[in-house]
């Protein structure tokens, strides 16, 4: 498999690795879902972004590293003015559907076929940009 390198270079995709405790643990990317056509997130409003996210080390899973960083990233994301963020986990990962539920997502789709493979696609909306009334 050969590396994504022309991602380093890609302005609307940012590559982040996360650490805790000075121990580097997991890497994660946001990009904008509006720059690939046809994208399967394409029903977020403009601005909205994507998130992949891999927990790299086994003796950090289950320990809530993961919902901590999909949360507090989400909220930075929100923070520079995105209107929501969509993850797309496996429809089988259970454990993965969890953690981004306790994180703040909802499913949208249960099942789709992207062009990646099966995904459920999740969303989170930036409550503070949505228009009073119309939280749901």
């Amino acid at each position: 498999m050969e590396p994504d390198i022309e991602k380093f270079d890609d302005p609307g995709i940012a590559l982040w690795i996360a650490s805790h405790a000075g121990y580097p643990f997991a890497f994660l990317q946001d990009y904008e879902i509006h720059a690939w056509p046809d994208h399967h997130f394409h029903y977020l409003p403009s601005g909205s972004r994507g998130i992949d996210m891999y927990i790299g080390e086994a003796h950090m899973l289950g320990a809530g590293h993961g919902t901590a960083l999909l949360r507090q990233h989400v909220d930075y994301l929100f923070r520079q003015g995105a209107p929501a963020v969509g993850i797309d986990p496996h429809p089988d990962n259970i454990v993965a559907i969890r953690c981004f539920e306790k994180a703040g997502f909802a499913i949208a789709r249960e099942r789709v076929e992207t062009d990646w493979g099966p995904a459920a696609l999740m969303d989170r909306r930036n409550m503070a940009l949505m228009a009073p009334g119309k939280r749901s």
